[in-house]
């Protein structure tokens, strides 16, 4: 019968695993100590995750439904700010859709981008939230400008009349 730690010349492997001296064994206090070492871990690993989504969103892209669900439990104010400029961008993409000349889409870029930057608020977390509405507001211009349904739209209502005129001659004759 082998008795853990009275084997001298045996070496580590018969020595006693609930020894204190044994790495593996972790009393309560080395237990707590882990955990919160693990904890602190996660804790910058969530907060690497909310840094790169935050600098994700401020540079105009939408975010997946995942990363919204990580803004709503790790940050509720960045979530509120990132749903209301989503919900501003929605706002601008609706108008641009309905608009009926590339001319009237420039407008509400124009319009939308000057309500950004008329607000008379200025601080630090505002200069960000702004950088973040224009980015919004210029890629959401960008991704309608590159569709069909804004290539097919006249250029603007003097256009608009040309090619109506057009069609027109076009069955008369």
């Amino acid at each position: 019968m082998l008795i853990y730690g009275k084997n001298k010349g045996a070496g580590a492997f018969f020595s006693n695993p609930f020894s204190s001296q044994n790495p593996h064994n972790r009393s309560p206090k080395n237990t707590t100590q882990f955990v919160k070492e693990f904890e602190g871990l996660t804790q910058h690993g969530n907060r690497m995750r909310l840094a790169a989504i935050i600098n994700t969103f401020r540079s105009g892209k939408r975010l997946t439904s995942g990363e919204m669900g990580f803004l709503r439990k790790h940050a509720p104010d960045a979530y509120g700010e990132a749903t209301r400029i989503l919900r501003q961008r929605e706002f601008m993409e609706k108008q641009m859709r309905s608009a009926r000349t590339k001319q009237e889409v420039d407008t509400i870029r124009t319009v939308s981008l000057t309500a950004v930057a008329g607000r008379r608020e200025i601080s630090s977390g505002n200069a960000e939230t702004r950088l973040a509405q224009v980015n919004h507001m210029a890629n959401a211009y960008h991704e309608y400008s590159a569709t069909e349904c804004y290539r097919r739209k006249p250029a603007d209502y003097a256009d608009k009349a040309r090619q109506k005129r057009g069609r027109r001659d076009r069955f008369e004759k």
